[in-house]
């Protein structure tokens, strides 16, 4: 009966390991080597248009330091909610749907979408700021903030994985009534 959704978990499960293995790398990389053009590939996006290519190649460690922490807090809650999503579909790969676990991880992946909106991607994006300015002349350096439709459709989809949670908790309940009938 669940050997499709076994099966689809399971290569899920797979892509969201290999998600999670290439972002680490791509941060890492970026950030390590921030002259290749890979990186400029990598950063110029994630940089929010703060710094040219020009500016790029000219990073000093510093700069790479300030940037690679935060663009790491930047992911800090996908890297999170990847291992969240991992064991949900583990679960769900065992045949474990209406369970309290699920509902737990469904809430907590709800709620973490929206501290990444809120808090993680807005403090991430002024780390991002500082370490492209930080060189700059006193009186040039800036601290940017900004809050966009990314942070918007986050806050939507946290709101509907918290909704998600709920419905899963009567899904629940409803299998454990329904064990118990005769």
């Amino acid at each position: 009966m669940y050997a499709k959704l076994a099966t689809i978990s399971k290569r899920v499960q797979l892509i969201l390991k290999i998600i999670f293995i290439l972002l680490l790398f791509f941060i890492s990389y970026s950030w390590l080597f921030p002259q290749s053009s890979f990186s400029h590939a990598v950063l110029g996006p994630s940089l929010g248009g703060y710094a040219t290519e020009s500016q790029i190649d000219q990073f000093q460690l510093n700069n790479q330091l300030i940037g690679f922490t935060g663009s790491f807090l930047g992911l800090l809650p996908l890297f999170i909610g990847l291992r969240w999503l991992i064991k949900l579909f583990t679960n769900y790969a065992r045949g474990e749907i209406f369970t309290v676990i699920n509902v737990k991880s469904y809430s907590r992946l709800g709620y973490l979408c929206l501290l990444s909106a809120l808090l993680f991607q807005p403090l991430s994006q002024m780390i991002l700021a500082i370490a492209v300015s930080i060189n700059y002349p006193k009186g040039h350096r800036f601290i940017a903030f900004s809050f966009d439709n990314t942070n918007l459709t986050a806050i939507i989809v946290g709101i509907c994985l918290i909704v998600i949670a709920y419905v899963m908790q009567i899904g629940h309940e409803l299998q454990e009534e329904q064990k118990l009938t005769v």
